[in-house]
């Protein structure tokens, strides 16, 4: 997992351990604009990723017309950078979960899926406003890959 989050922060990713969880947050951005990484160990060996959740935000004062289509910009273009990271020699299932995330940007599946083994899921871009004397828009748009479930055996056909 240290590997992983050195390999964000060599790309400009400011990586951070949590004492409590032994979860790497790893943001890239500004409050207005960012993508956030959390690594989170496997359960039964902290060195390994057990899964990683990816989200990017977009937040403005007014209604953020651009907002939508920079988060899945974010993301999409992260999307080189996080597979290889994190997947380093499964350059296969890097093109499977990136041509998956591509597939679903507009909808999400309701549950997640299994691609090569892995438990893959993402949260469609969503809107949010909340009016404080002025009108605040966020968008966010989400990625998550159960990386555990990669270490299981194959069931036998």
């Amino acid at each position: 997992m240290a590997s992983v989050s050195k390999a964000l922060a060599a790309k400009g990713a400011s990586c951070v351990k949590s004492k409590e969880t032994r979860d790497f947050k790893c943001v890239k951005g500004s409050a207005a604009s960012y993508i956030e990484v959390t690594l989170m160990p496997d359960i039964n060996d902290a060195a390994k990723l057990g899964t990683f959740d990816v989200m990017t935000s977009s937040h403005v004062a007014g209604e953020n017309p651009k907002g939508r289509a920079l988060v899945i910009n974010n993301l999409k273009h992260s999307m080189p950078t996080l597979m290889t990271a994190v997947l380093p020699n499964e350059p296969k299932t890097q093109q499977d979960i990136t041509a998956w995330l591509n597939k679903f940007t507009e909808s999400c599946p309701p549950e997640a899926v299994t691609l090569d083994r892995y438990k893959v899921n993402c949260d469609a871009p969503t809107r949010f406003s909340l009016v404080d004397k002025q009108l605040f828009t966020t968008y966010t748009f989400g990625l998550s890959v159960d990386a555990a479930t990669a270490l299981m055996p194959a069931s036998p056909r």
